[in-house]
């Protein structure tokens, strides 16, 4: 009978790291071959949109008046928007539950 032949365990380690950079190496490489996908688009459009403005307005009160703007995030998720007022954000949210609000504040 043949013993088996036993090979260290940081030999081990050391083989799979190589190959599994091997396959990653080569996958980057086809990455780059087949140029950007829909999603990284999407993702780059979305980072580019931050800080643009939606909307803006000035609401006139008996205080004095109110400049307002709805600006795309500029921290923080990518589909959420700022509500600015006088320089100031005021409120981060989705664009639905911010447009209802300001419907019940009739701003």
């Amino acid at each position: 009978m043949q013993a088996l032949h036993r090979v260290p365990w940081g030999q081990t380690k050391e083989r799979a790291r190589a190959w599994g950079k091997l396959g990653l190496d080569a996958q980057a490489r086809r990455r780059l071959e087949r140029g950007p996908d829909a999603d990284t688009i999407y993702g780059l459009m979305l980072e580019a949109r931050r800080g643009k403005v939606i909307r803006h307005g000035i609401t006139y009160a008996n205080t004095g008046a109110k400049e307002w703007a709805i600006v795309h995030s500029v921290e923080g998720r990518t589909d959420h928007v700022d509500l600015v007022i006088d320089g100031k954000v005021a409120r981060t949210c989705a664009l639905r539950p911010l447009l209802r609000a300001m419907a019940r504040a009739k701003l």
